[in-house]
């Protein structure tokens, strides 16, 4: 009786243990789980967190490479989690010369950055605005009488920011003060208030410098260039007006013809009288170019 008794007593001890262990388990190995992944998860972090960072960077004008350097570290903490398009976009709006950042990973834990400025085509400086009841107030016009008495535009600059010139690029961009380049051509602007950060010329500036050089290689030699309203006015003999808002290769076109053909007309009228008319202005605005001759 005793022994069949203790055989129930065991028998029911093993029946009340087996759950209990099983549960148990579950929990060992839930818990063991859970200190797998905080190691694998840290060694992965270890693995990714970027240790080298190399930095191409060319000198900057806006910024000391250290600063930017130390900048770009700062935000990148390891080589899976970048996000190089913001990056790119908060550097580029606090640095204004910053015209490309280039992100690639060279190894598991390693990084090059490529940093390129962006490159002067021009210098601006900010002009008095003249008055612009002075402007040229015609529509089309062909004849030289109805030219001769039209006003014209003041080709004079003053510098109305005590000589402070601003680098622009060929967008437009304004990144950097008083550079160091003679060979940069000046261009005075009577028209926006100049600022670092700002875009000028409405996507044209590439366009103007392409035909400042081409109006050299006539030759002509070139006092000064000014942006006013839609006008751009360029001072050399004989002065220049075209539109901004329009063509500036069809205007440029027109101009050789009328050179041309002054040229030609001033071979024969030296031919017969040693006195001839010299072209004042060449107005470029219209379909119809004014040309305004000295009295």
């Amino acid at each position: 009786m005793f022994k069949n008794r203790r055989r129930f007593i065991h028998r029911s001890t093993q029946k009340n243990s087996i759950p209990l262990i099983k549960r148990y388990k579950k929990v060992f190995l839930l818990f063991f789980g859970v200190i797998i992944l905080i190691f694998l998860i840290k060694f992965i972090n270890e693995s990714l967190k970027v240790k080298n960072i190399k930095i191409n960077v060319d000198k900057l004008t806006c910024v000391e490479n250290d600063e930017i350097t130390q900048r770009i570290k700062s935000q990148i903490k390891n080589t899976f989690f970048i996000n190089s398009t913001q990056l790119e976009k908060d550097i580029k709006k606090k640095y204004y010369c910053v015209v490309l950042v280039n992100i690639k990973r060279s190894g598991l834990n390693k990084l090059e950055v490529e940093i390129k400025q962006r490159v002067p085509i021009a210098k601006v400086i900010k002009t008095e605005s003249q008055n612009l009841d002075s402007l040229i107030a015609v529509a089309e016009a062909t004849a030289s009488s109805e030219a001769a008495n039209l006003k014209y535009p003041d080709f004079s600059v003053t510098e109305a920011s005590a000589g402070t010139s601003f680098a622009m690029d060929s967008q437009g961009m304004l990144f950097a003060k008083n550079i160091d380049d003679q060979n940069l051509q000046i261009i005075y602007d009577a028209t926006d208030e100049l600022t670092l950060g700002k875009v000028i010329l409405e996507g044209k500036a590439l366009e103007i410098i392409k035909l400042i050089e081409r109006i050299k290689q006539i030759p002509m030699d070139i006092n000064t260039v000014k942006v006013e309203g839609d006008k751009l006015l360029i001072d050399t003999k004989p002065k220049l007006v075209f539109g901004l808002d329009r063509n500036l290769n069809t205007q440029f076109a027109s101009l050789q013809l009328i050179l041309l053909k002054a040229k030609m007309n001033s071979g024969e009228i030296s031919a017969t009288s040693p006195k001839s008319k010299q072209i004042e202005i060449i107005n470029l605005r219209f379909d119809k170019p004014v040309v305004r001759y000295s009295k």
